[in-house]
């Protein structure tokens, strides 16, 4: 007799557990969701974190070859000793952050102060 409830109570314990198989499949694939949404973040940050690892290595390349490159003589044609106008858009044409609208202004203007010291 006892044999028989102890099977009746596994039989209720395995019918209540059918009873809730929706909720333990939707946990299982909301759960398998979240780890490979995991695993994508982790997978961004190692290839954002090896970009910005290769950008600094890059930045310290280009330094050093800018130290490295020799310096071009310098041959001023204006008569004032300065910088002529061409000479002047060629450096700040290296600054990025100097739009090109600006550097034509300020080549013009120094273009037209050149022009009034001559004699």
């Amino acid at each position: 007799m006892r044999d028989l409830v102890d099977a009746r109570i596994g039989l209720a314990a395995s019918l209540a557990r059918l009873a809730s198989i929706d909720e333990i499949i939707e946990s299982e694939y909301l759960a398998g969701r979240l780890d490979r949404r995991h695993a994508l973040q982790m997978q961004r940050m190692q290839y954002q974190t090896e970009e910005a690892r290769a950008e600094a290595e890059l930045l310290q390349v280009l330094q050093v070859r800018e130290r490295l490159r020799p310096s071009p003589p310098h041959h001023s044609t204006s008569s004032s000793g300065g910088i002529t106008p061409q000479e002047f858009e060629a450096v700040a044409q290296q600054l990025p952050e100097m739009k090109p609208e600006t550097i034509r202004t300020l080549s013009q203007l120094l273009s037209a102060l050149l022009a009034e010291k001559k004699p």
